[in-house]
């Protein structure tokens, strides 16, 4: 074996050398300059300046009103077949599918092909029953008994379906169960139109499927989609916090709806406290995926997931779970997890912003200790205001007045503009959002506007990263010009999509469920800031 005597450094020995450190630092400048651009446009679109109110759509209270009763319409007609919420696509026999009458009929348009979002059906199925919760609460306040008992039927049927989304992979209902949580379930001899879309899709053969599984005990006459993540948890806690906060703690529920709730929260605590907060899910022989997420600690959540799965229970149960909830916000000192930045999600990945401000939503709203409650605040003021108050987003402004018990005329009149244009023509042909669907028959795009990438913030950034710069669409003028509803593609929730990110594809014939104009808008009447209709 030969060796090069160490004070002779070659021509070959240069040109590796220059090779590996080009292969290193290459893209080592790549990754850095586009994640500084990422986090830089993330963090200045928090410091650009007040949204401007001169385009603003004057409030038409009665109008919101209509609105609401017709997507309650489509919401109970269409999108839960098995009491949990869908997506649905229709057919269509090749005429204009949009010449509907006032509950959206059309001859071309009367069958349903399929339904859609069966992989994340949890966490809107989760936030359709807090929308319910805001609407039966509203009913109460403004003594419409008639209004409060439609209201108390939507919030049943919903528990009904959240308690089936747990109950077939746990095998039952109560705190004697573990708490496993699906992303969707459907009987074994289920017929109607096939379920799910992409991803989602339910697979005719499901038993080969890798993320199917059998019900458990009772529940063996189902299957379901296993490996629920954050998202699904995060939807489901959202609205069994605002169900015991809204409707189990009137005295003139149903008691079923009271003990429903109890069993479920104590089912969560049982079971999150004995595995020590960890998302594990079963898995079939030769596959090893479990979702494995700790929720109390990461960059994605932090100690308000404990606590807040907690407050729940500790609401429905006092005597039982308040001083588990104690314990864990100050003897483990969970409380002091919680002042995380979370400026990062803004942009970058918003819709995980959304999962947790779900969870910091629920938190936050049941508290009523005032040391906590002041705790609590500071973390939504420094944290929370900065990333929310330009961004035009109707449910995260109106979270944002219901933790803080305080209305922002900015905000009321951002969240009333956004409502307002669930009524606004989005298409060439004059579609609106009700019901809320796709893409036209054309497949013409809902918003096509083209940017100018030369301002971009960061030149060198701009060279080194220009494919993803280009794909994520982002410059100085979506800053200042954040997108309104009119501009929105169809999606599940609208506001888990960032205001920032522009994308141009339309869903031909897909109809989904309307939360994105109950939620905030049932918020907003009972957080009183717009007023009882005529």
């Amino acid at each position: 074996m030969k060796f090069r005597p160490n004070n002779k450094f070659g021509s070959r020995d240069k040109l590796y050398t220059i090779i590996l450190l080009l292969g290193i630092g290459i893209p080592l400048l790549y990754v850095g300059g586009g994640l500084y651009v990422v986090y830089d446009v993330s963090y200045r679109a928090t410091m650009v300046g007040d949204v401007y109110e001169g385009e603003f759509i004057t409030a038409n209270y009665t109008r919101m009103s209509e609105m609401a009763t017709e997507f309650e319409y489509y919401l109970d007609r269409d999108h839960l077949p098995f009491n949990y919420t869908l997506t649905v696509y229709w057919n269509n026999s090749g005429s204009d599918i949009w010449d509907l009458d006032e509950h959206g009929i059309n001859e071309s348009a009367t069958a349903i092909l399929r339904y859609g979002t069966a992989g994340d059906a949890t966490i809107w199925t989760g936030i359709t029953l807090a929308a319910e919760c805001f609407r039966y609460a509203v009913a109460k306040k403004e003594n419409n008994e008639p209004e409060r008992l439609a209201a108390l039927d939507m919030v049943k049927k919903l528990l009904r379906g959240v308690s089936l989304l747990i109950a077939v992979p746990s095998g039952g209902i109560g705190p004697e169960f573990p708490a496993l949580l699906s992303r969707s379930v459907r009987p074994k001899d289920y017929d109607g139109p096939p379920l799910g879309d992409g991803y989602d899709q339910w697979d005719t053969n499901t038993h080969n499927r890798w993320d199917i599984f059998d019900g458990v005990g009772d529940y063996s006459d189902w299957l379901y989609k296993g490996y629920p993540s954050t998202d699904q948890h995060s939807g489901i806690f959202f609205g069994l916090g605002q169900c015991a906060k809204l409707v189990a703690s009137d005295k003139n529920c149903d008691q079923w709806v009271k003990e429903r709730v109890r069993l479920l929260a104590a089912q969560f605590a049982e079971h999150l406290t004995r595995v020590n907060f960890m998302l594990i899910d079963k898995s079939k022989p030769g596959y090893t995926r479990t979702t494995g997420q700790d929720f109390k600690i990461g960059f994605e959540s932090s100690g308000f997931w404990v606590l807040s799965i907690l407050k729940i229970a500790s609401i429905t149960e006092p005597q039982k779970y308040a001083s588990l909830y104690h314990h864990w916000a100050v003897e483990k000192n969970y409380i002091n997890f919680l002042n995380r930045d979370m400026r990062f999600f803004n942009v970058y990945n918003y819709y995980s912003f959304n999962i947790n401000y779900l969870m910091i939503c629920n938190l936050v709203s049941l508290e009523e200790h005032p040391i906590f409650r002041q705790r609590y605040e500071k973390i939504i003021r420094d944290i929370y205001y900065p990333i929310i108050r330009i961004g035009r987003n109707a449910w995260f402004n109106i979270g944002y007045i219901y933790m803080m018990r305080e209305n922002s005329t900015k905000f009321q009149k951002d969240i009333e503009d956004q409502l307002m244009r669930f009524d606004v023509p989005r298409f060439p042909n004059g579609t609106k959002r009700i019901p809320e669907r796709g893409g036209d028959v054309n497949g013409i795009p809902s918003y096509n506007r083209l940017y100018n990438l030369t301002d971009l913030i960061n030149p060198l950034a701009k060279i080194l990263y220009g494919p993803i710069i280009e794909g994520l669409e982002f410059d100085r003028e979506i800053l200042s010009y954040p997108r309104t509803v009119d501009m929105w593609d169809n999606s599940d929730f609208l506001w888990q999509r960032s205001t920032w990110y522009y994308n141009n594809r339309s869903r031909y014939l897909r109809q989904d469920s309307g939360i994105a104009y109950l939620l905030p808008y049932y918020m907003g009447r009972y957080c009183g800031i717009f007023p009882k209709s005529n």
